[in-house]
């Protein structure tokens, strides 16, 4: 399972930069017994209200069939893309927080 989550922690960089319209990307970090990190990364296409929903979707999926308590914040950030020898900058949000399962 650890070997798992290293992996996904490549994809997720990797998908990232690739800059696909309207995608978002999760990364999540085990903390402790039904207690987790869960970062999600929108595209510069992603508006902030849908990525705060799917944030709390996935925290929600992550604790079934337990309750999700979410203490989470929504932020602006840069990432850059490459392409025809060019780089692009894009603007676009994350949220980040902690996800208990009870």
């Amino acid at each position: 399972m650890k070997l798992l989550k290293m992996g996904s922690g490549i994809i997720f960089s990797a998908l990232l930069l690739t800059g696909c319209s309207g995608n978002i990307y999760y990364k999540v970090t085990d903390l402790a017994p039904n207690k987790y990190r869960l970062v999600a990364k929108g595209t510069g296409f992603v508006e902030k209200n849908r990525l705060d929903e799917a944030f709390q979707k996935h925290a929600v999926q992550l604790c079934e069939p337990k309750h999700a308590q979410i203490e989470y914040s929504v932020e602006p950030y840069k990432y850059t893309t490459f392409g025809g020898g060019m780089n692009y900058d894009h603007d676009a949000f994350q949220a980040t927080g902690t996800v208990t399962c009870q």
